[in-house]
C-alpha cells in the first residue's frame, strides 16, 4: 500500500511536470511564430541589394 501511495504520488508529479511542459512548449510555439514573422517582416522590407 505504501508502493501504491508513492507511485500515484510519483504520477501526479510526473503529470504536472509534463502539464507544465506543454504550457512551455506552446509558449515557445508562439514566440517562434512571432519571430518568423518579424524576421520575414525584416527580410521583406530590407533592400535587396
Amino acid at each position: 500500500m505504501v508502493c501504491f501511495s508513492a507511485g500515484a504520488v510519483c504520477f501526479s508529479a510526473g503529470a504536472v511536470c509534463f502539464s507544465a511542459g506543454a504550457v512551455c512548449f506552446s509558449a515557445g510555439a508562439v514566440c517562434f511564430s512571432a519571430g518568423a514573422v518579424c524576421f520575414s517582416a525584416f527580410t521583406s522590407e530590407r533592400p535587396r541589394t
